[in-house]
């Protein structure tokens, strides 16, 4: 079962590129969006966008697995 993201990345995509192309600011998208409203989130869209082009944007498929000796490796590691 894939995760269900609150936004389309059609609506990521044009986010990104109003705050690039300065159309909007990044508080005025996330206010525009119901973010939260200090920005971060189409900061983070952006990094992303750039890094992996508009495929970054998909939503997952599924949550990360982890083997359970990396798991007991970061609960030690943790409690020290």
């Amino acid at each position: 079962m894939s995760r269900k993201s609150k936004y389309t990345v059609e609506q990521k995509i044009e986010a990104v590129l109003d705050y690039k192309k300065g159309k909007r600011s990044a508080i005025q998208i996330c206010s525009d969006l119901g973010l939260y409203k200090d920005g971060n989130a189409v900061r983070e869209w952006e990094k992303v966008y750039d890094a992996y082009d508009e495929l970054g944007l998909l939503a997952k498929e599924r949550n990360n697995t982890y083997t359970k000796e990396f798991e007991k490796l970061v609960v030690k590691d943790y409690l020290r």
